[in-house]
């Protein structure tokens, strides 16, 4: 996410990174290798821009879901509130060091 305040921006960013792909089926091994390969290219698509962040956060722990996985949102919702929850102070940081 990037937010402009100020005439400068502040970005938050977050980086995850998948484990196994094991198939249970021909639909979820597709789905699997796609979400890896979306995994991938966000991956090489961010790096770069990772140095552009005040804060960059990577929770632990969302390494288990997948860019498609809709049956645990509320674990994942929960994870990456309790991240940003306990970086709070670097963020406000970060906005304040922009609007001062």
């Amino acid at each position: 996410m990037l937010r402009l305040v100020a005439q400068r921006a502040v970005a938050l960013g977050r980086q995850v990174a998948h484990g196994d792909f094991s198939p249970i089926g021909a639909t979820s091994y597709t789905i699997q290798v796609y979400d890896g390969d979306i995994l991938v290219a966000r991956y090489y698509n961010s790096k770069p821009k990772f140095h552009e962040c005040d804060v960059l956060l990577c929770p632990p722990g969302l390494e288990r879901f997948g860019a498609f996985n809709t049956r645990h949102v509320q674990e994942i919702f929960d994870i990456g509130y309790r991240e940003a929850s306990a970086h709070l102070g670097a963020i406000e940081a970060a906005l304040e060091a922009i609007v001062s």
